[in-house]
Order: structure tokens, then C-alpha cells, then sequence
């Protein structure tokens, strides 16, 4: 339990706090320099009288000028308390695969920007999966969350991708793709002709691609293209490039391209 009131504030706003976890809260927040009278009845109730606990903690961050988010802050709430879990792994203090299972199973199905989250599903399911390389993957948990540290934000996820139809840009969230209109993101004219003109290849090769040559030649030019829309976007943005050209007989050419 996390002494930095401004990560229990989140967490009370998104009610993952525990009734009985909150005297010890108390305590360490008192040992760490940190007092209200509120902080300090909460930190003297026993086991076996907690019925006030939940008031006196919203009392004592009131009392302390640590303002509890509103539902419309959710989304903040939450980064707040994967940030805190991330530096809690870095320093050692919580096991990185019961951080990652938390970031997997909780706060990836409710953030809105989930995108680079999904490093740690992958890496909690291989420790699942794989047991001999559970200390590996543990220290690649520990470099992902370091990662998420050094980015001032979340960043936002958009894919390019071959349509039968509409836009070749889909934004990935809460579970679901939505087409992104690429005139309205911040790149060049010449980048949204060269995507709608690559597009229009595919819908015109919907059937398949005349041969192996062309559909490898698609690829490139689409690996091409998502390479300029990163550079485009710059660093707040991540660019998953998914392409599935086809020739006959049903030949499907994937590359996964990640920047």
C-alpha cells in the first residue's frame, strides 16, 4: 500500500482500496512525514471497528489539500495508479508478474488508451506459459515498465492496415477498432494521397494480387507508409502496420511491422 496520497486518491476514486488496508495506509503515511487529524484517527481504529475507515480517508486527503478525482478523471485515475505500480516493480518493491498481472487483467480493459499496456499481457501470459524462462521474463516486465516511466504520456495507438472499404487507419480502443480519418491527424497532404491511393490499390486487388511480386510489392510500399506516419506523428503516437495482400489461390502474405 502506497503512502503517495495523490496514487490513493486514485485508487480510492476508482475503488480499488481495501477498508482494512487503510490504518497501516495510515501509519506509513504518518511515518513519512505526513499528519491531519483525520490521518491520525484513521491510523488508531482497530481490526474490529472499521466503519468509519472510508470516510476518515476521504476526510484526511481533504484535510492534506489532495483532491480525489471525479468519474470524468477515470481515465487519469487510472495512469496514475499503473504509473505507481510501474515504479513499485522498478524499485523492487512488488514481484513484476503480480504488477503485470494487474495492468492485464485490470487496468487494460478499462484505460482508453490501452496500447502500451498490451507488452505487459504478452509477457505476464509467456510467464504463465513458459516456467524455465519465468527470471527473463521478469526482468523484460521490469524494462517494459522503465520504458512507461521515461514517456511523459500514454501514447496512442493506430494502425495501418488494407481495407475492403474506408480508411486505412483504425485506433484501437477499450477492445474495439475505429476507422481514424487521416485528415484528421497532423501529417502532409502528399502522406494522406499516398495512404488513399494505397487503398485504392487493395480495393482494386480485393480478389487477389496478379502475382507473388505485386502483393510483396504492396507490402513494402505499405511498410513504407507507416514508417512516414510515425515519423509524421512523432513520438506521442505508435504505428502498427498489419497488411494482408492475397493472390490466387488464397496466398495471404502477413508482416507485422512494429516501428
Amino acid at each position: 500500500m502506497t503512502a503517495d496520497l495523490t496514487v490513493v486518491a486514485a485508487e480510492l476514486s476508482l475503488g480499488l482500496l481495501r477498508r482494512e488496508d487503510l490504518p497501516d495506509l495510515a501509519v506509513d503515511s504518518i511515518m513519512r512525514g505526513l499528519d491531519s487529524p483525520s490521518l491520525g484517527e484513521l491510523a488508531g481504529l482497530s481490526a474490529g471497528d472499521l466503519s468509519d475507515a472510508f470516510d476518515l480517508i476521504r476526510a484526511a486527503l481533504d484535510e492534506l489539500g489532495v483532491s480525489i478525482p471525479s468519474p470524468d478523471e477515470r481515465d487519469a485515475a487510472l495512469w496514475t495508479v499503473i504509473r505507481a505500480e510501474a515504479h513499485a516493480m522498478v524499485a523492487g518493491r512488488r514481484p513484476p508478474i503480480d504488477s503485470a498481472r494487474w495492468i492485464w487483467q485490470v487496468a487494460a480493459l478499462e484505460v482508453e488508451e490501452e496500447g502500451d499496456l498490451r507488452v505487459f499481457i504478452g509477457l505476464a501470459s509467456e510467464w504463465d506459459d513458459h516456467p524455465s524462462e519465468r527470471p527473463r521474463l521478469e526482468r523484460a516486465i521490469v524494462s517494459a515498465a522503465q520504458e512507461l516511466l521515461a514517456r511523459p504520456a500514454p501514447r496512442r495507438w493506430i494502425q495501418l492496415r488494407a481495407p475492403a472499404a474506408g480508411s486505412p487507419l483504425r485506433a484501437h480502443r477499450q477492445g474495439t477498432y475505429e476507422a481514424v480519418n487521416p485528415d484528421d491527424l497532423a501529417v502532409s497532404l502528399r502522406l494522406r494521397t499516398d495512404l488513399a491511393r494505397w487503398s485504392s490499390d487493395f480495393s482494386l486487388n480485393a480478389a487477389g494480387f496478379v502475382d507473388r511480386a505485386s502483393a510483396e510489392l504492396f507490402v513494402a510500399t505499405g511498410e513504407r507508409l507507416a514508417g512516414r506516419l510515425q515519423d509524421e506523428l512523432g513520438g506521442a503516437w505508435h504505428v502498427e502496420y498489419w497488411p494482408e495482400p492475397t493472390r490466387p489461390p488464397g496466398l495471404r502474405l502477413r508482416r507485422r511491422w512494429w516501428h
